[in-house]
């Protein structure tokens, strides 16, 4: 069973009564990702108008949503703009899962499975007209957004069953405006090559880092 602590952001499985973490999505990607080279104060302003941008569209689509929905002033005019460019996109469209955790069991990669827990987990944004949807609040659109969404949509359903369409990944913008990338087949191609790289450093060496004995003083 998989279990998400929404506070510490983490993923558990439980196995015979006892949980083994799972890596995120983000976690695993993280080596990837370009340093940010902005001051900590404008890094943080980004995150929280991220945060509160995923639960102002993941409301609006369950039905949640309410215009008196507390949002701090520094990120309000923002948060606002890109709240009604997502309004605008997402109708007539039908949005069947928002905000969903899943899990890849990683099929072809048994050998890094232990008790048969999944080998990554994270949170989709949304899954709309039958594709997964990867929001993005940010400035720019990197290539690891496209592999982000990609494993999003590995892990949305089993094998048999997977999504024929490609996943999406929707910019939204200060001055309300949504733009749709589609991720290429390129993005499969490199989760296949990498995945055992990324998997490999979790499990057998962030995992077990303190009690490697790889090596010892003589």
């Amino acid at each position: 069973m998989l279990r998400f602590d929404p506070i510490e952001h983490k993923y558990w499985w439980g196995i015979d009564g006892t949980e083994i973490q799972i890596p995120s999505v983000s976690r695993l990607l993280q080596p990837l990702r370009e340093p940010f080279s902005a001051p900590d104060h404008v890094v943080e302003k980004a995150r929280r108008r991220g945060e509160r941008v995923h639960l102002m569209t993941h409301q609006y689509d369950t039905g949640q949503y309410v215009a008196t929905l507390a949002i701090e002033p520094d990120i309000y005019d923002d948060c606002m703009r890109m709240f009604d460019a997502y309004v605008k996109w997402v109708k007539g469209r039908e949005v069947t899962e928002s905000e969903l955790a899943v899990c890849y069991d990683g099929s072809t990669w048994h050998n890094y499975k232990e008790g048969g827990q999944p080998l990554y987990a994270g949170t989709l944004d949304k899954v709309i007209n039958g594709r997964v949807v990867d929001i993005k609040c940010t400035s720019k659109i990197e290539d690891t957004h496209g592999l982000q969404a990609y494993m999003y949509h590995i892990a949305y359903t089993p094998t048999t069953e997977r999504l024929i369409a490609p996943p999406l990944v929707l910019r939204l913008t200060k001055d309300s405006k949504a733009f749709i990338w589609e991720v290429t087949k390129a993005a499969k191609d490199v989760f296949i090559a990498i995945v055992d790289m990324l998997i490999t450093k979790y499990w057998y060496w962030d995992t077990y880092k303190n009690r490697r004995g790889l090596i010892k003083r003589r």
